[in-house]
């Protein structure tokens, strides 16, 4: 007798996700929301949950960071807290945090154009599968996405909504860059170790990155490099009554960080005088006490002042400030970091 079968197609599993599985396919799932990616959580799972990627019915679920695609914190299930997996391919316990997925851009890309064509919903999960061969496949969208992926990323959706809520997207590449910068966290170095604390004095020299490919106007500050990147020094105040950083308006400039394509959006405030305006938020990546920062920023008029970047309080988690008066010195021993040795420069501030 004639019949009917659903043919579906076959999902080969990246290799990266091999060792840390046994049964089902592992997904990323992404939270969208104005178009911008705003949360995201690794879901691996196990035979508790009969090989189906779903918290609920017992799959371990691993939050991201936005900015580097690395896994911070893991839950089991409903919200039990766990800090190793087994990895069938070292054959032994792993950290669930420093966990890097492979093609993060691309999958966020794929999760903002799924959005894109769904005009009609403007907050929905985005399940996405890592193929071996295709790279990352839309699994399924979500009207109503669990609200778990809260717990694995110890943070809420509300407050990272608002964030966004105004601001207009150009673009995909501009969507997933303001993600990046607006919800990045400070995963760089943490991925086998725990930060330590850094002390930094409320005067300190920061290495601002120089965009790829722009040449900047500066007279009087050398374009160093700092491993296969283009820095410049800055002199900075660190202000902890300010929540975000904020840039010179002119440095911006010179920097290349004002081109439209470098402007994340523009925040409406109102001054002390009643004036109300637009004031640019760029990206910025910048080097403090060998930490790395990757950031949005404010454009302010600085010209009148002697530090040209204020570091707020957001980019200054995991430093400790010093109160004793240490002022900075005219010259600054730097260990710039090349491929893998180490070079000790002198290198003059501004």
């Amino acid at each position: 007798m004639p019949d009917s079968v659903i043919v579906e197609e076959r999902i080969k599993i990246h290799p990266m996700f091999l060792a840390i599985t046994k049964t089902g396919t592992p997904d990323i799932r992404v939270i969208v929301y104005n178009k911008i990616p705003v949360m995201a959580m690794l879901r691996i799972p196990t035979e508790k949950s009969g090989g189906k990627a779903n918290l609920q019915q017992g799959a371990i679920g691993l939050g991201v960071d936005l900015a580097t695609g690395i896994t911070t914190f893991g839950i089991e299930g409903k919200g039990d807290e766990i800090s190793r997996i087994y990895d069938s391919g070292k054959k032994k316990l792993i950290k669930v945090n420093g966990i890097r997925i492979p093609m993060w851009r691309e999958i966020l890309e794929a999760a903002v154009n799924s959005q894109k064509a769904i005009p009609g919903l403007g907050f929905l999960g985005v399940d996405v599968v890592l193929d071996k061969e295709k790279g990352p496949v839309v699994l399924e969208v979500n009207a109503r996405p669990g609200l778990s992926i809260q717990i694995c990323n110890k943070a809420g959706l509300r407050q990272r909504m608002e964030k966004v809520e105004d601001i207009e997207v150009r673009s995909t590449d501009h969507a997933v860059t303001l993600a990046k910068y607006i919800y990045g966290e400070s995963f760089f170095e943490k991925v086998e170790q725990k930060e330590r604390m850094r002390t930094v004095q409320p005067l300190e020299v920061i290495r601002v990155k120089i965009p790829k490919g722009y040449k900047p106007d500066l007279q009087k500050s050398p374009v160093l490099r700092l491993g296969k990147h283009r820095v410049v020094e800055v002199r900075a105040k660190i202000d902890t009554g300010a929540f975000r950083s904020s840039i010179d308006r002119i440095l911006a400039e010179k920097l290349g960080l004002l081109n439209e394509s470098r402007v994340l959006y523009y925040r409406h405030y109102r001054s002390s005088l009643g004036k109300h305006k637009d004031r640019p938020v760029v990206g910025v990546t910048f080097w403090l006490n060998g930490k790395k920062v990757m950031t949005a920023v404010n454009v302010a008029d600085r010209d009148k002042l002697r530090t040209k970047f204020l570091l707020g309080r957001k980019d200054l988690e995991g430093f400790l400030i010093s109160a004793i008066k240490n002022p900075l010195s005219a010259k600054a021993d730097i260990s710039l970091e090349k491929g893998n040795t180490t070079q000790v420069k002198k290198l003059k501030n501004i």
